[in-house]
């Protein structure tokens, strides 16, 4: 498991072709505490939105992942993997 996770929340929206989409905000993250747990730290907080079950406020922790450009340029270094790049349509945010 990864020492830290990135917290986003996403917004579903309508492109002007008329498709859904998703657009994710990094808006903080979770570090490993030493019991196994997670300290969350936000740098800003998500509104809430109507979805199906109602009125609902999410936040997803996944883990980073390498912008492109930052895979393309990489180092010897691989401690630094600040995120960017996460698919809209992730699976694994369970329909988020």
């Amino acid at each position: 498991m990864s020492e830290r996770l990135d917290a986003l929340t996403a917004r579903e929206y309508t492109d002007r072709d008329g498709n859904k989409k998703t657009s994710w905000t990094k808006i903080g993250a979770a570090f490993r505490t030493r019991d196994g747990g997670y300290s969350i730290t936000l740098e800003a907080l998500p509104l809430p939105t109507m979805g199906e079950r109602g009125l609902e406020t999410r936040i997803v922790l996944m883990v980073p992942r390498q912008r492109e450009d930052q895979q393309n340029n990489r180092r010897d270094d691989r401690r630094d993997n600040r995120g960017g790049g996460y698919d809209r349509d992730d699976p694994r945010t369970g329909g988020y």
